[in-house]
């Protein structure tokens, strides 16, 4: 004479946070059989995946002052506006970007909060590769960037540079990557305005 007796038990769980999918299966089956030869056999399997989808990293900048060598900006830092010997002014930029390809358009701009004055911005975008930039690290820097202060037509006077000596400017870096334009950032710093050396007595007299 012979009993079978088969009990079977299938548990199967999702569940899915931040990206992460745990499926959990457990199966449990438990033969009993008497006659001749009596045995129980029990077979507990428990099996458990975890994949995850990992977001890219996202693009970043952070602006600087440098022209040889990045520095990176914090608000109150102090910058100069050096005036070129054919008569215009500028700002010396940085930069050092994270999680882009190793070519990358950058545009700079300059404003004075308290008026709203764009002093810089209309420029066309500089296309640099980035110092330093690996595969492994997706990482890099800018030096030598000049953001332009006589690229808008009404500060053609130079008087009216001279007069934001000590005054607060928003410097900003926009950057996005040359092989997918749809990566990009922007970085801001509020700055304070100095004037070169070679320009305090000269500036002095045009006040």
């Amino acid at each position: 004479m012979r009993i079978g007796l088969v009990v079977l038990v299938l548990v199967v769980g999702c569940s899915g946070d931040n990206g992460k999918d745990t499926h959990s299966s457990t199966s449990t089956t438990t033969g009993t059989v008497t006659g001749q030869t009596t045995g129980i056999t029990t077979s507990t399997t428990t099996a458990t995946s975890t994949s995850t989808t990992t977001t890219p990293n996202a693009p970043s900048v952070v602006v600087g002052n440098g022209e040889t060598v990045h520095t990176a900006l914090s608000d109150g830092d102090h910058v100069t506006m050096f005036h070129g010997p054919q008569g215009g002014w500028h700002i010396e930029v940085s930069g050092f970007v994270s999680n882009t390809g190793s070519a990358v358009a950058v545009a700079p701009t300059v404003t004075h909060p308290a008026s709203g004055t764009l002093l810089s911005g209309i420029q066309p975008e500089g296309f640099i590769l980035l110092a330093g930039w690996t595969i492994a690290s997706q990482d890099g820097d800018f030096v030598g960037t000049k953001a332009l202060l006589d690229d808008v037509a009404d500060w053609a006077t130079m008087r009216r540079f001279c007069e934001y000596e000590n005054e607060e400017l928003e410097l900003c870096v926009h950057i996005e990557d040359l092989a997918d334009r749809s990566i990009q950032a922007d970085d801001c710093v509020m700055v304070i305005a100095d004037l070169h050396v070679d320009d305090v007595e000269t500036c002095a007299i045009a006040r």
